[in-house]
């Protein structure tokens, strides 16, 4: 039998389509959910020990809370992100230079003051009233007596059973009882992010605001570990770059199907689906009940993530004209409760290296939209700007550079169920139908801590 010319070009389109399809599915050691912190520190220990591994990220790129913007036309960088890294306890020294080793990156000590810039001025962001003359306590000593009775928060691995219950009080009461009043304010902004701070649970607090963060406030501590080039996004970018096709960048997970003999995950990327199989799936993203839809949750999953509440914290590089050399703007409260800001607002406008591009950071106790944060950052800029200038109408616009949406930031649930013992409930999915979880849920915020802790987890996993 013999194919005319234009049936044999249509027999080879589909063996070759047949091909395609079939290369389209993979099988990997471990599938990790999440190219941030945790998944790539996992990954990266992964590949040292010759396991095989996909990293399936949703962004464009690497980092998580880590992200850097580079001054068009020049090489200077700014991290608008996470600033630095505290190497002070807990072999964090280690694990940092491992992390960075792993990619050839270059780090050195900057003192915790060059993380935000210029002299502070105190406004309430609801009036733009300035508050002259405010001062407020930086004396930790009461607080640092209290973190230290909890050396495991430093980077939490599972908290005693039962919970003490002073972590389930809310840090209101906490405050009254441990008499912090006079720290509060510090306190809020050393551990900004959290939301509506006194109605957490004491525990998230000091969790956040642990043993590590508070030396490196001391004045002999040799300050915050960076990138020697200002570029903290440098080592997950090298990452991805050294990972190729196993970093599946601008993807998301559509289907999962878990049992306790392994992980068939469906993945839209950029490239077309893609089916990995694989005897254990490392979960590092956020897992509330939207983040793990496609996860085929069982009805002890979806009870422990429906009780997940979460915070909003933005950054944004934003170019601002006008405003008094070297100011930066502090969000107070001239009639709150030890001077809080009331949320959603922005938290802070601080100057950077560069004149005239300033960062903003952005607080909420729940969700915001990107939209709705943005044109609040430029209405409160602007705002500011006319409070603290004469000519403010005739300057431009202010100008977002880059913007980054952390959310959902701090996953928290209620004091009654921490003190049902939720935080041992969650740490016991470990494993459970070949699933094994990090990342700050479990660890806070803190990349040293979400690195030290994603080491035991990696090893537990390959153990099991």
């Amino acid at each position: 039998m013999q194919f005319s010319p234009t049936l044999w070009l249509i027999y080879l389109s589909l063996s070759s389509l047949c091909v395609t399809l079939a290369a389209q599915v993979i099988h990997k050691d471990v599938a990790i959910i999440g190219g941030g912190a945790a998944g790539v520190w996992a990954a990266t220990l992964l590949e040292q020990m010759g396991k095989s591994f996909v990293v399936v990220e949703k962004e464009a790129h690497f980092g998580g809370h880590t992200e850097t913007y580079t001054i068009p036309g020049t090489n200077t960088t700014l991290d608008y992100g996470v600033q630095g890294y505290s190497p002070l306890v807990n072999g964090s020294y280690d694990v940092i230079e491992r992390f960075f080793g792993a990619y050839d990156v270059p780090i050195s000590y900057i003192h915790r003051t060059e993380t935000s810039g210029g002299t502070p001025r105190y406004f309430d962001f609801r009036t733009y009233q300035e508050l002259k003359n405010f001062t407020y306590s930086t004396d930790l000593s009461k607080y640092t007596t209290q973190v230290d009775k909890y050396p495991y928060l430093n980077f939490q691995v599972q908290t005693p059973s039962p919970i003490p219950s002073d972590l389930t009080l809310s840090f209101g009461d906490f405050v009254k009882k441990y008499s912090l009043q006079s720290s509060v304010f510090d306190i809020y902004y050393q551990a900004e992010g959290l939301g509506d701070t006194l109605s957490l649970p004491a525990y998230y607090v000091l969790r956040e605001m642990n043993a590590a963060h508070l030396l490196a406030l001391q004045p002999s501590s040799p300050g915050l570990l960076v990138t020697t080039a200002g570029d903290n996004q440098e080592p997950y970018i090298k990452a991805q770059a050294k990972f190729g096709t196993d970093a599946l960048v601008g993807s998301m997970v559509q289907s999962v199907h878990r049992n306790d003999s392994g992980v068939e995950l469906t993945v839209n990327t950029p490239s077309g689906p893609l089916t990995i199989r694989t005897p254990k799936l490392l979960v590092t993203i956020p897992p509330t009940t939207s983040n793990m839809e496609p996860f085929d949750l069982d009805s002890s999953e979806s009870n422990l993530f429906s009780k997940f509440a979460y915070s909003g914290w933005f950054v944004a590089l934003v170019n601002i004209t006008g405003l008094p050399v070297n100011a930066s703007f502090q969000n107070a409260g001239t009639d709150t409760l030890y001077n809080l800001p009331q949320l959603p607002a922005v938290y802070q406008i601080t100057t950077t290296k560069v004149s005239g591009v300033y960062l903003v950071r952005y607080g909420s106790a729940g969700y915001m939209s990107t939209d709705d944060v943005r044109a609040d950052i430029v209405s409160s800029i602007e705002k500011i700007r006319a409070a603290v200038t004469s000519n403010a109408g005739y300057l431009a616009a202010p100008s977002i550079l880059a913007f980054g949406n952390h959310l959902p930031y701090t996953l928290h649930v209620t004091s009654a169920d921490l003190a049902a013992g939720f935080d041992n409930q969650l740490w016991g999915l470990q494993g459970h139908r070949s699933t094994w979880y990090s990342g700050a849920t479990f660890t806070g915020s803190s990349s040293t801590d979400v690195w030290n802790a994603t080491q035991a987890i990696v090893a537990s996993m390959l153990a099991a």
